[in-house]
């Protein structure tokens, strides 16, 4: 999640770098007057079988301007269920501000029954008043995979901006 060739481009966005698609489901940011932005987004990401309990968990959302949000869950932070086939992490403290530093509510990473991929859902309360440009993207890590939305450009809401879906 940082720009390793100084060239203003992180990770996914950096032509060096191969990512795999992520195909998303309709990603929403909120933006609140009073309180935390919220952003919500789920993907589809296609990998075979990864050992989600022991390895780093990222989200990193940004726009041609930089970063908007990232944040990343350590090796153990996501508790297993479901036969180790869900992976969760919540924390209800972070809708109000006084939660973990990356204002992560729900993040949620479900293994499809084909085994030939997961999908994550994540919900998280932060300042996202850098989202000003539509060209945004969200980039997945889980360890040391690394997935990318599709460039369309997001709509702009009275309230906020919703990406398309792409599949």
């Amino acid at each position: 999640m940082v720009d390793d060739d100084c060239d203003g481009l992180i990770d996914c966005l950096d032509p060096d770098c191969v990512c795999k698609p992520a195909r998303k489901d309709p990603t929403i940011l909120t933006f609140v007057q009073s309180h935390l932005d919220r952003f919500r987004s789920q993907a589809t990401l296609d990998i075979a079988p990864l050992d989600l309990g022991s390895m780093q968990v990222g989200v990193l959302l940004t726009n041609p301007n930089g970063v908007i949000y990232n944040a990343v869950l350590a090796p153990g932070d996501l508790s297993s269920r479901a036969n180790g086939t869900i992976f969760q992490f919540r924390d209800p403290a972070a809708r109000t501000g006084h939660g973990n530093p990356a204002g992560i509510y729900n993040l949620q990473i479900k293994q499809h029954r084909d085994q030939k991929g997961y999908t994550i859902k994540v919900e998280a309360y932060a300042d996202l008043s850098r989202a000003t440009d539509p060209m945004m993207r969200i980039q997945f890590y889980l360890g040391d995979n690394v997935f990318i939305t599709t460039p369309a450009p997001w709509k702009q809401m009275s309230n906020g901006w919703r990406a398309p879906k792409d599949h």
